[in-house]
């Protein structure tokens, strides 16, 4: 009978490392949380003359100017840093879409602007012809009111004609009859 071990077990280490070590480099992606840098601009200058000596002429060149001194972060909860005194330039590609963009929105809304005019002006005119038809029509009813008016009053006066006629009908019957007796 062969005797068998059992395996040798291997005790594993585990490495804990602190979160901040004093005097080791804080990562890249935290440096704002700690301290802002500075904020660096480059400017383009022409040739110009030296003011102080005409005889001085300085060619083209770039000037670096630090806009803003690196400065410690005194709200580190802020995630974000907002950007005082920092100008983005836009690519000219971009601007240039973005002016493209811009024009045809203008042109859109012009031409939505002029179609709801013309809307408008036919609107306006549809109304003012139904405004000429509706005060056509009262005129004529003023004068069908009129009409009916006049016929009414002739229908009265042969109302009355017809009661007289019986009227006097009537009393020579009566005479005729006073007679007859």
């Amino acid at each position: 009978m062969s005797t068998a071990q059992p395996p040798a077990r291997q005790i594993e280490q585990q490495i804990v490392m602190p979160a901040a070590v004093a005097g080791s480099n804080i990562p890249e992606e935290d440096l704002d949380r700690v301290r802002y840098g500075e904020d660096l601009k480059a400017y383009t200058i022409g040739r110009y003359v030296d003011p102080n000596n005409s005889g001085i002429m300085y060619e083209k060149n770039v000037l670096y100017r630090v806009e803003e001194s690196p400065q410690w972060n005194l709200r580190p909860n802020t995630e974000i840093r907002p950007p005082v005194g920092k100008s983005h330039r836009e690519s000219p590609s971009l601007q240039k879409l973005f002016d493209t963009e811009l024009k045809n929105e203008v042109d859109n809304q012009r031409r939505f602007s002029e179609s709801l005019l013309a809307q408008t002006k036919r609107a306006v005119d549809a109304i003012e012809k139904s405004i000429a038809k509706s005060r056509q029509m009262e005129e004529q009813n003023s004068l069908i009111l009129k009409k009916l008016g006049e016929q009414d009053k002739m229908i009265r006066n042969m109302e009355v004609k017809i009661k007289d006629y019986e009227t006097e009908r009537n009393i020579k019957n009566l005479k005729k009859e006073a007679e007859d007796e």
